[in-house]
Protein backbone atom coordinates (compact mmCIF):
# COMPACT_ATOMS: atom_id res chain seq x y z
CA UNK A 1 0.00 0.00 0.00
CA UNK A 2 1.39 3.68 -0.65
CA UNK A 3 1.45 4.54 2.96
CA UNK A 4 2.75 2.12 5.64
CA UNK A 5 2.73 3.80 8.91
CA UNK A 6 -7.08 6.63 10.60
CA UNK A 7 -25.22 3.33 13.63
CA UNK A 8 -27.80 2.11 13.73
CA UNK A 9 -28.69 -1.66 12.38
CA UNK A 10 -24.85 -1.93 11.94
CA UNK A 11 -23.64 -3.18 14.97
CA UNK A 12 -26.12 -6.21 14.65
CA UNK A 13 -25.72 -6.82 11.27
CA UNK A 14 -21.50 -7.47 11.85
CA UNK A 15 -21.96 -9.64 14.48
CA UNK A 16 -24.80 -12.18 12.62
CA UNK A 17 -22.47 -11.44 9.36
CA UNK A 18 -19.20 -11.37 10.01
CA UNK A 19 -19.33 -15.30 11.23
CA UNK A 20 -20.82 -16.40 7.63
CA UNK A 21 -17.21 -14.88 6.71
CA UNK A 22 -14.37 -17.24 6.71
CA UNK A 23 -11.81 -14.16 6.05
CA UNK A 24 -13.66 -12.61 8.96
CA UNK A 25 -11.88 -14.40 11.72
CA UNK A 26 -11.96 -13.72 15.40
CA UNK A 27 -8.16 -12.44 16.49
CA UNK A 28 -7.08 -12.66 20.23
CA UNK A 29 -6.13 -9.03 21.35
CA UNK A 30 -4.20 -7.37 23.95
CA UNK A 31 -6.09 -4.11 26.26
CA UNK A 32 -5.62 -2.25 28.92
CA UNK A 33 -5.63 1.45 29.82
CA UNK A 34 -2.90 4.42 30.98
CA UNK A 35 -4.87 6.53 32.90
CA UNK A 36 -7.38 8.20 30.52
CA UNK A 37 -6.09 6.24 27.32
CA UNK A 38 -7.37 2.86 26.21
CA UNK A 39 -5.12 0.74 23.91
CA UNK A 40 -5.38 -2.25 22.14
CA UNK A 41 -3.02 -4.52 19.81
CA UNK A 42 -3.55 -7.62 17.89
CA UNK A 43 -2.32 -10.29 19.69
CA UNK A 44 0.78 -12.22 18.37
CA UNK A 45 0.02 -15.51 16.24
CA UNK A 46 1.87 -18.41 16.14
CA UNK A 47 5.44 -18.37 14.37
CA UNK A 48 4.13 -14.38 12.89
CA UNK A 49 5.02 -11.14 14.75
CA UNK A 50 2.78 -8.67 14.53
CA UNK A 51 4.58 -5.07 14.69
CA UNK A 52 1.74 -2.43 14.27
CA UNK A 53 -2.15 -1.96 14.82
CA UNK A 54 -3.58 0.71 13.71
CA UNK A 55 -6.51 2.52 14.49
CA UNK A 56 -7.28 4.59 11.71
CA UNK A 57 -11.28 5.11 12.23
CA UNK A 58 -14.16 5.10 14.78
CA UNK A 59 -17.44 5.85 14.71
CA UNK A 60 -20.62 7.47 16.84
CA UNK A 61 -20.77 3.69 17.73
CA UNK A 62 -17.23 3.55 18.98
CA UNK A 63 -16.92 1.03 16.16
CA UNK A 64 -12.94 1.11 15.64
CA UNK A 65 -11.48 -0.05 12.00
CA UNK A 66 -7.92 -0.11 11.12
CA UNK A 67 -4.92 -2.21 9.55
CA UNK A 68 -2.68 -4.70 11.41
CA UNK A 69 1.26 -5.36 10.11
CA UNK A 70 2.87 -8.49 10.38
CA UNK A 71 6.71 -8.94 9.90
CA UNK A 72 7.63 -6.77 7.09
CA UNK A 73 9.34 -9.73 5.43
CA UNK A 74 6.32 -11.32 4.34
CA UNK A 75 3.99 -11.02 1.57
CA UNK A 76 0.30 -10.84 2.77
CA UNK A 77 1.59 -8.85 5.82
CA UNK A 78 -1.18 -6.07 6.16
CA UNK A 79 -4.38 -7.17 7.36
CA UNK A 80 -8.03 -5.00 8.23
CA UNK A 81 -9.42 -5.01 11.29
CA UNK A 82 -12.91 -3.82 12.98
CA UNK A 83 -13.17 -3.94 16.76
CA UNK A 84 -16.13 -3.30 19.87
CA UNK A 85 -15.66 -2.58 23.38
CA UNK A 86 -12.03 -0.63 22.98
CA UNK A 87 -10.54 -3.60 21.51
CA UNK A 88 -11.87 -6.18 23.67
CA UNK A 89 -13.77 -7.92 20.56
CA UNK A 90 -11.68 -7.79 17.32
CA UNK A 91 -11.85 -9.46 13.59
CA UNK A 92 -9.66 -9.33 10.59
CA UNK A 93 -11.35 -7.94 7.51
CA UNK A 94 -9.55 -9.21 4.77
CA UNK A 95 -10.71 -8.82 0.94
CA UNK A 96 -11.52 -12.05 -0.66
CA UNK A 97 -8.63 -12.99 -2.87
CA UNK A 98 -6.09 -10.05 -2.03
CA UNK A 99 -2.51 -10.17 -1.54
CA UNK A 100 -2.90 -7.57 1.40
CA UNK A 101 -5.59 -5.53 2.73
CA UNK A 102 -5.66 -1.71 4.81
CA UNK A 103 -9.02 -0.33 6.21
CA UNK A 104 -9.33 2.86 6.79
CA UNK A 105 -12.39 4.59 7.51
CA UNK A 106 -15.96 3.77 9.14
CA UNK A 107 -18.89 5.73 8.96
CA UNK A 108 -21.94 6.04 10.96
CA UNK A 109 -24.08 3.59 9.22
CA UNK A 110 -21.18 1.18 9.79
CA UNK A 111 -19.98 1.20 6.04
CA UNK A 112 -16.44 0.65 5.77
CA UNK A 113 -13.47 1.18 3.33
CA UNK A 114 -10.22 0.85 2.25
CA UNK A 115 -7.56 -0.57 -0.34
CA UNK A 116 -6.78 -3.94 -1.11
CA UNK A 117 -3.39 -5.67 -2.97
CA UNK A 118 -4.30 -7.41 -5.96
CA UNK A 119 -1.58 -10.12 -7.80
CA UNK A 120 -2.08 -12.29 -10.51
CA UNK A 121 -2.27 -15.37 -9.02
CA UNK A 122 -3.12 -18.27 -8.92
CA UNK A 123 -2.74 -17.76 -4.85
CA UNK A 124 -3.53 -13.79 -3.40
CA UNK A 125 0.63 -13.54 -3.39
CA UNK A 126 1.50 -14.89 -6.43
CA UNK A 127 2.41 -14.19 -10.06
CA UNK A 128 2.59 -9.96 -10.16
CA UNK A 129 1.20 -7.22 -8.50
CA UNK A 130 -1.42 -5.60 -10.47
CA UNK A 131 -2.70 -2.53 -8.23
CA UNK A 132 -4.31 -1.57 -5.32
CA UNK A 133 -8.15 -0.71 -5.28
CA UNK A 134 -10.54 0.89 -2.96
CA UNK A 135 -13.26 -1.20 -1.44
CA UNK A 136 -16.45 -0.90 0.73
CA UNK A 137 -17.66 -3.01 3.14
CA UNK A 138 -21.52 -3.66 4.11
CA UNK A 139 -23.78 -5.54 5.33
CA UNK A 140 -21.61 -8.20 5.44
CA UNK A 141 -20.14 -8.23 1.59
CA UNK A 142 -17.17 -6.54 -0.03
CA UNK A 143 -17.60 -4.50 -2.97
CA UNK A 144 -14.79 -2.83 -5.37
CA UNK A 145 -15.27 0.41 -6.20
CA UNK A 146 -15.24 1.25 -9.59
CA UNK A 147 -12.79 4.19 -8.99
CA UNK A 148 -11.35 5.75 -12.78
CA UNK A 149 -8.13 4.71 -14.30
CA UNK A 150 -7.37 8.43 -15.14
CA UNK A 151 -8.34 11.72 -13.64
CA UNK A 152 -8.53 15.31 -15.28
CA UNK A 153 -8.27 18.67 -13.41
CA UNK A 154 -7.60 22.14 -14.34
CA UNK A 155 -4.08 23.65 -13.22
CA UNK A 156 -0.81 24.87 -14.95
CA UNK A 157 1.39 23.29 -17.37
CA UNK A 158 4.42 23.53 -14.21
CA UNK A 159 2.29 21.61 -11.94
CA UNK A 160 1.03 19.23 -14.77
CA UNK A 161 4.69 18.17 -15.60
CA UNK A 162 5.52 17.51 -11.97
CA UNK A 163 2.55 15.28 -11.74
CA UNK A 164 3.56 13.53 -14.59
CA UNK A 165 0.39 14.56 -16.27
CA UNK A 166 -0.43 15.35 -20.35
CA UNK A 167 -1.58 18.60 -20.58
CA UNK A 168 -3.97 20.54 -22.16
CA UNK A 169 -2.89 24.36 -22.98
CA UNK A 170 -6.67 24.63 -24.67
CA UNK A 171 -8.51 23.78 -21.75
CA UNK A 172 -5.74 24.39 -19.35
CA UNK A 173 -6.32 20.50 -17.67
CA UNK A 174 -4.18 18.28 -16.68
CA UNK A 175 -4.84 14.36 -17.46
CA UNK A 176 -3.36 11.92 -14.80
CA UNK A 177 -3.11 7.68 -14.33
CA UNK A 178 -4.57 6.72 -11.17
CA UNK A 179 -3.31 4.08 -9.43
CA UNK A 180 -2.03 2.82 -6.08
CA UNK A 181 -4.99 3.81 -4.07
CA UNK A 182 -5.27 4.58 -0.67
CA UNK A 183 -8.52 5.28 0.85
CA UNK A 184 -8.62 6.89 4.22
CA UNK A 185 -11.74 8.62 4.79
CA UNK A 186 -15.74 8.14 4.45
CA UNK A 187 -18.71 10.46 5.12
CA UNK A 188 -22.44 8.95 5.86
CA UNK A 189 -23.02 9.90 2.77
CA UNK A 190 -20.46 7.78 0.82
CA UNK A 191 -18.15 10.49 -0.03
CA UNK A 192 -14.90 8.53 -0.25
CA UNK A 193 -11.53 10.09 0.19
CA UNK A 194 -7.62 9.42 0.14
CA UNK A 195 -4.80 9.65 -2.10
CA UNK A 196 -3.36 7.69 -5.65
CA UNK A 197 -0.09 7.85 -7.22
CA UNK A 198 -0.11 9.80 -10.95
CA UNK A 199 2.28 8.46 -14.06
CA UNK A 200 5.83 9.43 -12.68
CA UNK A 201 4.68 8.30 -8.99
CA UNK A 202 3.73 11.90 -7.81
CA UNK A 203 1.46 11.58 -4.57
CA UNK A 204 -2.33 12.97 -5.52
CA UNK A 205 -5.46 13.65 -3.48
CA UNK A 206 -8.93 12.85 -4.12
CA UNK A 207 -12.41 12.53 -3.64
CA UNK A 208 -14.73 10.35 -4.96
CA UNK A 209 -18.71 11.61 -5.13
CA UNK A 210 -21.63 9.64 -6.74
CA UNK A 211 -19.25 8.70 -9.39
CA UNK A 212 -17.05 11.44 -9.96
CA UNK A 213 -13.59 11.31 -9.15
CA UNK A 214 -12.10 14.88 -8.65
CA UNK A 215 -8.54 15.68 -8.02
CA UNK A 216 -7.11 17.28 -5.24
CA UNK A 217 -3.36 19.50 -5.56
CA UNK A 218 -2.74 22.12 -2.94
CA UNK A 219 -0.25 23.66 -5.00
CA UNK A 220 -3.40 24.67 -7.44
CA UNK A 221 -4.33 27.18 -4.55
CA UNK A 222 -2.26 30.88 -4.31
CA UNK A 223 -2.56 31.32 -1.18
CA UNK A 224 -0.70 28.18 -0.21
CA UNK A 225 1.71 28.07 -3.65
CA UNK A 226 2.84 32.41 -3.15
CA UNK A 227 3.74 31.46 0.78
CA UNK A 228 7.94 31.61 1.55
CA UNK A 229 8.56 28.10 1.74
CA UNK A 230 6.19 27.35 -1.35
CA UNK A 231 4.06 24.55 -2.26
CA UNK A 232 5.72 21.04 -4.35
CA UNK A 233 3.73 19.96 -6.48
CA UNK A 234 2.82 15.70 -6.45
CA UNK A 235 2.72 15.72 -2.66
CA UNK A 236 -0.53 16.37 -1.68
CA UNK A 237 -3.12 13.57 -0.10
CA UNK A 238 -6.41 13.33 1.46
CA UNK A 239 -6.75 11.90 4.67
CA UNK A 240 -10.95 12.94 6.46
CA UNK A 241 -14.10 14.16 5.20
CA UNK A 242 -17.11 15.39 7.49
CA UNK A 243 -20.68 15.28 6.18
CA UNK A 244 -20.63 18.78 4.66
CA UNK A 245 -18.24 17.72 2.37
CA UNK A 246 -15.39 19.39 4.29
CA UNK A 247 -11.74 17.60 3.69
CA UNK A 248 -8.77 17.30 5.35
CA UNK A 249 -5.22 16.03 4.33
CA UNK A 250 -1.59 17.45 3.97
CA UNK A 251 0.81 18.65 1.20
CA UNK A 252 4.76 19.26 1.17
CA UNK A 253 6.51 22.13 1.18
CA UNK A 254 9.69 23.27 -1.02
CA UNK A 255 11.47 24.32 1.84
CA UNK A 256 14.54 21.34 3.03
CA UNK A 257 15.52 21.04 6.58
CA UNK A 258 18.57 18.96 7.56
CA UNK A 259 19.45 16.28 10.47
CA UNK A 260 22.48 14.63 10.61
CA UNK A 261 21.19 10.87 10.91
CA UNK A 262 23.55 8.72 13.01
CA UNK A 263 23.15 5.68 10.49
CA UNK A 264 22.65 7.64 7.77
CA UNK A 265 24.35 11.17 8.04
CA UNK A 266 23.18 14.24 6.32
CA UNK A 267 19.58 13.99 6.08
CA UNK A 268 17.46 16.19 3.86
CA UNK A 269 13.34 16.62 4.16
CA UNK A 270 10.69 18.78 3.58
CA UNK A 271 8.50 19.94 6.22
CA UNK A 272 5.29 19.03 5.58
CA UNK A 273 1.57 20.90 6.43
CA UNK A 274 -2.28 20.23 6.77
CA UNK A 275 -5.16 21.65 5.27
CA UNK A 276 -8.41 22.27 5.02
CA UNK A 277 -10.31 21.93 1.34
CA UNK A 278 -13.90 23.09 0.57
CA UNK A 279 -15.74 22.68 -1.83
CA UNK A 280 -15.97 26.09 -3.90
CA UNK A 281 -15.86 26.69 -7.64
CA UNK A 282 -14.13 24.30 -10.14
CA UNK A 283 -11.55 23.11 -7.91
CA UNK A 284 -12.61 23.82 -4.48
CA UNK A 285 -10.48 26.01 -1.91
CA UNK A 286 -7.61 25.31 0.49
CA UNK A 287 -6.99 26.46 3.77
CA UNK A 288 -3.00 25.78 5.06
CA UNK A 289 -2.39 24.65 8.49
CA UNK A 290 0.42 25.07 10.69
CA UNK A 291 0.72 23.51 14.04
CA UNK A 292 0.88 26.42 16.45
CA UNK A 293 1.04 28.78 13.00
CA UNK A 294 4.76 27.32 12.93
CA UNK A 295 5.73 26.59 9.17
CA UNK A 296 9.21 24.85 10.39
CA UNK A 297 7.08 21.76 12.11
CA UNK A 298 5.44 19.00 10.09
CA UNK A 299 1.57 18.98 10.55
CA UNK A 300 -0.40 16.17 8.85
CA UNK A 301 -4.30 16.50 9.13
CA UNK A 302 -6.11 13.13 9.34
CA UNK A 303 -9.94 12.94 11.06
CA UNK A 304 -12.80 16.34 11.07
CA UNK A 305 -15.79 16.21 13.14
CA UNK A 306 -19.15 17.24 11.65
CA UNK A 307 -18.76 20.55 13.37
CA UNK A 308 -15.07 21.16 11.86
CA UNK A 309 -12.74 19.26 15.32
CA UNK A 310 -9.89 18.02 13.22
CA UNK A 311 -7.30 15.39 14.76
CA UNK A 312 -3.85 14.73 13.45
CA UNK A 313 -0.31 14.70 14.27
CA UNK A 314 1.95 17.88 15.11
CA UNK A 315 6.17 16.38 14.90
CA UNK A 316 6.13 13.63 17.47
CA UNK A 317 2.87 14.51 19.03
CA UNK A 318 -0.60 14.06 18.19
CA UNK A 319 -3.22 17.10 17.92
CA UNK A 320 -6.51 18.46 18.64
CA UNK A 321 -7.59 21.85 16.45
CA UNK A 322 -10.64 23.57 17.21
CA UNK A 323 -12.37 26.42 14.87
CA UNK A 324 -12.22 29.19 14.20
CA UNK A 325 -8.43 27.38 13.63
CA UNK A 326 -6.40 30.18 15.29
CA UNK A 327 -3.01 29.41 17.07
CA UNK A 328 -4.79 29.35 20.61
CA UNK A 329 -6.82 26.79 18.98
CA UNK A 330 -4.34 23.77 18.85
CA UNK A 331 -3.66 21.48 21.61
CA UNK A 332 -1.07 18.71 21.22
CA UNK A 333 -0.85 15.29 23.42
CA UNK A 334 1.31 12.17 23.83
CA UNK A 335 0.12 8.70 25.19
CA UNK A 336 1.69 8.62 28.74
CA UNK A 337 3.69 6.24 30.65
CA UNK A 338 1.81 4.06 32.74
CA UNK A 339 0.93 5.74 35.56
CA UNK A 340 0.66 2.46 37.75
CA UNK A 341 2.54 -0.90 38.07
CA UNK A 342 0.79 -3.37 35.92
CA UNK A 343 -0.24 -1.12 33.30
CA UNK A 344 0.95 -1.25 29.28
CA UNK A 345 3.96 0.49 28.88
CA UNK A 346 6.64 -0.06 25.77
CA UNK A 347 8.51 -3.64 25.93
CA UNK A 348 11.63 -3.15 27.51
CA UNK A 349 14.37 -0.98 25.83
CA UNK A 350 11.82 0.65 23.80
CA UNK A 351 10.57 4.11 24.60
CA UNK A 352 7.31 5.82 23.52
CA UNK A 353 8.83 8.11 20.41
CA UNK A 354 5.56 9.26 18.12
CA UNK A 355 2.19 10.01 18.77
CA UNK A 356 -0.56 10.18 16.27
CA UNK A 357 -4.33 10.81 16.22
CA UNK A 358 -5.92 9.40 12.63
CA UNK A 359 -9.53 9.11 13.45
CA UNK A 360 -12.33 11.26 15.58
CA UNK A 361 -16.26 10.71 15.68
CA UNK A 362 -19.06 13.09 16.27
CA UNK A 363 -19.20 11.73 19.94
CA UNK A 364 -15.18 13.48 20.01
CA UNK A 365 -13.44 9.83 20.60
CA UNK A 366 -9.93 9.95 19.26
CA UNK A 367 -8.36 6.82 17.81
CA UNK A 368 -4.76 6.86 16.82
CA UNK A 369 -1.07 4.99 16.76
CA UNK A 370 1.74 5.52 19.14
CA UNK A 371 5.13 3.58 18.59
CA UNK A 372 7.37 2.17 20.97
CA UNK A 373 11.05 2.84 19.09
CA UNK A 374 14.19 0.90 20.27
CA UNK A 375 17.11 -0.11 19.14
CA UNK A 376 15.79 -3.10 17.16
CA UNK A 377 13.02 -1.17 15.51
CA UNK A 378 9.87 0.12 16.30
CA UNK A 379 6.18 -1.12 17.40
CA UNK A 380 3.04 0.63 17.39
CA UNK A 381 -0.42 0.28 19.00
CA UNK A 382 -3.47 1.58 18.72
CA UNK A 383 -5.16 3.88 21.41
CA UNK A 384 -8.57 5.39 22.12
CA UNK A 385 -8.90 8.76 24.25
CA UNK A 386 -11.93 11.60 24.79
CA UNK A 387 -11.08 14.62 23.48
CA UNK A 388 -12.39 15.96 26.90
CA UNK A 389 -9.48 14.20 28.51
CA UNK A 390 -6.44 15.55 26.44
CA UNK A 391 -7.64 19.28 26.36
CA UNK A 392 -7.58 21.22 29.12
CA UNK A 393 -8.69 24.62 29.08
Amino acid sequence: MKYQFKRYFWVVSLVLALPLLALAAFLTSSLGDNGKFDWFTVGTKTGTVIEHTIAYGVNEDGVAVGTYEESANTLNNEHGFVTKDEGEHIRALNYPGACATDVGAINNPGVIAGTFEQWTGPGPCQGNMIDDFAFKYEDGKFKKLNIPTTAKFKTTLDICTADGGVYDPAKKTCTVSVSGLDVRGISDDEDVVGGFSSNNGSDLGFTFSEGKLRVLEACNETAISSTPEGCNPGFTDGWGVNDYYVVVGHYEDKKPFCEVDPEDGTVCETHHHGFIWTKKGEEGGFKKLYCDGDPASNTDANGITDDGVIVGRCDSAAFVLFPPYGNSDWHTFTVPDPPASGQFSCPTGSVVSKTIAWGISNERKIVGQYFCDGSTGDKSYSFEVKVSDVVHN
